[in-house]
Order: structure tokens, then C-alpha cells, then sequence
């Protein structure tokens, strides 16, 4: 598969172009992984706003409540960018295990541990698609 992004200056704006083979979708999964994994490492990198995240989401320890007037503090604003940085870790850690076809541990509760966080980081992708912006 090949795509291109490219700035047309006729139209003042960016083209998306996609050229693909029938197999390429025959396992998405790997085809998108790696671009995903890229770029998720690129917003970590960038340091972006964030979103305001859910607490169900994050462990308990940096779990913190937001301002209910919305009046937000430093200490508020960095709890929530705390929050943020590990949704894209978690992130990153579950792309970085289907990228680079990371086995499970032989224990099966070491096992059963990375599963699940695999399966919570592409949760979380899910969740916070359209937060993906820096």
C-alpha cells in the first residue's frame, strides 16, 4: 500500500491519495498498526493539549477531580495532562506489542496481564480517536 499526503497549492489545501492492493486487506490489523504506532509516538512527542479524560479510564493513582465551576488550576491541568500521557503510553505499548509481534509471557498470569493490556491500549485508541491532535 502507498499513500501520499501532499499539499495542493491550487486548492490551498492537503490531498489524501491511496493506492492499494486487494491483500492489503486481507490483514488490516498490520497494515495500519505501524502507521499507528508512528504517529502515536509523534503526539507523544509534541506534548499536545489534552482532553479532558475520564477517570474510569486511568488507574487509580492519578485519578483527581476536575472543577466543577471549570475553573481549572495549574495543579488541575497538569493531573489531567498526567492522565493523558499515560492513555497514549498505553497506547503506544499496545501497537508497540502487534507491530513488532511481541509473544505472550509462558506464565500464564504474565500472560493473561499483557493480553489485557493490549486489549485496554486499542480500547483507549478507540476512545480517544478524536483527541489525537497536537
Amino acid at each position: 500500500m502507498r499513500y501520499e499526503y501532499i499539499f495542493n497549492n491550487d486548492k490551498d489545501d492537503f490531498e489524501h491519495r491511496i493506492e492499494g492492493h486487494k491483500e492489503d486487506s486481507w490483514n488490516v490489523d498490520m497494515l495500519l498498526a505501524p502507521l499507528i504506532l508512528h504517529l502515536l509516538k509523534e503526539v507523544k512527542e509534541e506534548k499536545p493539549g489534552t482532553p479532558l479524560i475520564f477517570n474510569k479510564n486511568v488507574p487509580v493513582e492519578i485519578h483527581f477531580a476536575a472543577p466543577v465551576d471549570g475553573e481549572w488550576t495549574d495543579v488541575e491541568h497538569e493531573a489531567n495532562s498526567k492522565q493523558w500521557q499515560w492513555i497514549i503510553d498505553e497506547m503506544i505499548f499496545a501497537f508497540d506489542f502487534i507491530v513488532n509481534d511481541c509473544e505472550y509471557s509462558d506464565e500464564m498470569e504474565a500472560s493473561k496481564k499483557e493480553a489485557d493490556r493490549v486489549r485496554n491500549g486499542t480500547t483507549l485508541f478507540g476512545k480517544y480517536f478524536q483527541n489525537l491532535w497536537t
